[in-house]
């Protein structure tokens, strides 16, 4: 009787538990998706001053922003995203930052400066 008690309450919070995990995009997902479509457009859009400014080819481009991707999400310590984001609104806010970091860290001098302080502010 004692372990029928223990499993029928078992089995009463296990779905306490799994609906209380948090729901939204889990932050390793999120990065796999996103990566793609932000060093291309890093690398190949017309409006993106990291193309205008580099002097190599497509690949070389990407690589190089593809290292400083996984720089900005990895290793910057004003970089710092949930480990899931739960909206859109927040996929968007970390997406750019992330942009912005690359941009930061590309361009070096006051663009990371600049980078730098307005994430301290937030």
């Amino acid at each position: 009787m004692k372990y029928k008690i223990l499993v029928l309450t078992c089995l009463f919070l296990t779905p306490l538990t799994i609906s209380a995990a948090p729901k939204g995009m889990p932050k390793d997902a999120w990065l796999k998706s996103f990566m793609p479509a932000e060093v291309a457009w890093h690398c190949n859009d017309p409006k993106s001053p990291i193309k205008n400014d580099f002097k190599g080819s497509v690949a070389e481009c990407n690589s190089k922003v593809t290292q400083l991707f996984v720089s900005c999400t990895t290793s910057v310590k004003n970089v710092s995203i949930p480990d899931v984001l739960v909206s859109r609104q927040e996929a968007i806010k970390y997406g750019s930052i992330v942009g912005e970091c690359i941009g930061a860290y590309y361009f070096g001098g006051d663009h990371l400066k600049m980078f730098n302080a307005a994430q301290q502010k937030t």
